[in-house]
């Protein structure tokens, strides 16, 4: 876990079938999964229960590459509306509105 300035980031490794303390083998590929707006990658708060889409993805990947790294992030505390960045709201539809523009 690394705490930052809008709040907690977890990063949990997945074994086979959930998470699993295990180390990072360096001489193995690394996947990097991480959830979106509103959403969890499973943390102590919600006994780390990821969103239902995230076991699915990782087992897919475990599917192809049996040895590789994987590390699920959550980021649910910075993930919702509100004063959490530095106090300032979010404005995600703004910014997705922005970036579909290709501002």
């Amino acid at each position: 876990m690394v705490q930052a300035s809008f709040g907690e980031i977890n990063f949990n490794t997945w074994g086979n079938n959930g998470f699993q303390p295990r180390p990072i083998e360096p001489n193995q590929n690394t996947y990097v999964i991480t959830h979106g707006w509103n959403n969890t990658g499973g943390n102590a708060a919600n006994n780390f229960t990821p969103a239902d889409w995230v076991p699915e993805k990782a087992q897919a990947i475990r599917e192809l590459d049996p040895n590789a790294n994987i590390i699920v992030t959550d980021w649910e505390s910075g993930a919702k509306p509100g004063p959490n960045i530095f106090g300032f709201n979010l404005d995600y539809f703004g910014a997705a509105k922005n970036t579909k523009r290709g501002r």
